[in-house]
């Protein structure tokens, strides 16, 4: 497999498409059987950050280095290592909107493949986990800038062999960056995975704001301005109050992402923010084995992108769709973590 996936003549095409044909049947052998007693969304995602915790507390990151985005903002990657890390292909994990290195799934993830023999670099975007004293700025949703500075300084130290993994939004930013940013890392990216990811921004505005998690989210992301806004006094975070009443993740996107008060990120609005952000417009463009895994009843980011002609024409793709498991579920009978075994399965399928 060359670096860039199919697209280097017709016979290499045809290897790739029968490898991923093979890796797709072996794949669906396991189909998602839900938990009975969590069989609802809302079940399903709360579980995802309740279910066997306990022995994941064990994974321990053994460095944090911090990488320069620009001449404001550094983020950090928490590296796990094998003993011969050139030898061993390394997954990036972009965790979710609200998410860090220290997230759950993020975590879980890290352990599977670390067992499987992967280095695991788990990174931190602008604003999250141990960032906020780093950057006077907060990411977005199709921020690719700080994906692309973290695997250039891995493939500096000879980690260029990168299996990229993202939850939710970070998904979103994950096929944005697999399907056109920043050509000059393209080739460290052998294959990507997502997890219940947004990939209409504009679209997937309306769903969250009537799903039961709605308020959470808001809840969080005001948590977040209020700390950006402690170590940032001078840079427009606002009041406590004023970040109070934010009432909405449209209006809190409308304020800190694409507001001229202050203005970070260059948008216009927040319609302009959603479809310059999205990753939609990217997933024809993917040349790298994916896989994207999404339940059909997940109420925080909508299926219906992934079942369009982006998704299901191009051939580098394979989706996984269930009926059920929620957002960043798919918690099984067993209380194991079914994506999660899936996107391993399908990277250590690939590594060769």
């Amino acid at each position: 497999m060359t670096e860039h996936g199919i697209g280097k003549g017709s016979q290499e095409q045809e290897a790739v498409k029968r490898k991923l044909d093979i890796i797709r049947t072996k794949l669906e052998l396991t189909p998602f059987i839900p938990n009975a007693n969590f069989i609802s969304a809302e079940a399903q995602t709360e579980l995802a950050f309740k279910a066997k915790l306990e022995p994941y507390e064990s994974l321990e990151y053994q460095q944090a280095d911090l990488v320069d985005v620009s001449s404001d903002s550094t983020v950090t990657v928490h590296l796990t290592l094998q003993l011969s890390p050139q030898n061993c292909p390394t997954i990036l994990i972009i965790p979710s909107l609200i998410g860090s290195s220290s997230s759950p799934e993020v975590v879980r993830l890290g352990l599977s493949g670390f067992e499987k023999g992967f280095n695991i670099a788990a990174m931190n975007l602008r604003g999250q986990g141990d960032t906020e004293k780093l950057t006077k700025n907060i990411y977005h949703a199709g921020l690719t800038e700080d994906i692309h500075a973290v695997i250039k300084h891995l493939a500096s130290v000879g980690l260029d062999k990168i299996f990229i993994a993202g939850f939710s939004l970070g998904g979103n930013a994950t096929l944005k960056k697999v399907g056109g940013d920043h050509t000059d890392t393209k080739g460290y990216i052998k294959c990507a995975a997502v997890v219940s990811s947004a990939v209409d921004l504009a679209f997937n505005s309306t769903i969250i704001e009537r799903s039961p998690h709605n308020k959470e989210i808001l809840l969080a992301l005001q948590i977040a301005a209020r700390k950006m806004g402690r170590y940032h006094p001078e840079d427009g975070w606002g009041t406590k109050e004023e970040i109070r009443n934010i009432s909405s993740i449209k209006e809190w996107d409308g304020r800190y992402i694409a507001g001229p008060k202050p203005k970070r990120w260059g948008f216009i609005n927040t319609d302009d923010y959603y479809e310059r952000a999205s990753a939609l417009p990217y997933i024809r463009n993917i040349r790298v084995p994916t896989l994207a895994i999404h339940a059909k009843d997940d109420t925080i980011a909508s299926v219906m992108p992934l079942l369009g002609s982006e998704f299901t024409n191009n051939p580098n793709i394979i989706t996984l769709i269930t009926e059920n498991g929620g957002h960043l579920g798919f918690v099984t009978e067993d209380n194991e973590h079914w994506a999660n075994s899936r996107v391993i399965e399908f990277f250590d399928a690939l590594r060769q």
